[in-house]
């Protein structure tokens, strides 16, 4: 997992790679944008992520940058199948479990 940040005015800069072993030889990496409202209107981190990589990983790293604690925060992903509607994400839960592949692109994660 590789993360980005940037604001509304400036764009991403990457800020590091996390990722999990590889499972079943599984090694798409998943361009994973997460977006929040902040005082400054939306910020946003990329990632890059494997399909495996739990998005514990992603969570935790989001909250560092954040500086927001974990239990304060709760994430949805966007699905462009269906309308942007958004999904909570639990913690043990990877983009494979969600049916993402590396054919739809970036996934878009809602911190709130």
């Amino acid at each position: 997992l590789g993360t980005t940040a940037a604001s509304s005015m400036a764009p991403p800069r990457t800020l590091r790679t996390l990722s999990s072993a590889s499972v079943d030889g599984d090694s798409e990496k998943i361009p994973v944008e997460v977006v929040a409202d902040d005082e400054s209107g939306q910020s946003r981190v990329d990632f890059t992520m494997r399909l495996t990589t739990p998005f514990r990983k992603m969570m935790e790293a989001w909250c560092k940058h954040s500086e927001v604690r974990l239990e304060e925060a709760s994430f949805e992903l966007a699905s462009e199948l269906e309308g942007r509607a958004l999904r909570p994400l639990r913690p043990d839960e990877n983009l494979a479990a969600c049916g993402w592949s590396l054919a739809r692109g970036k996934a878009v994660i809602r911190a709130v």
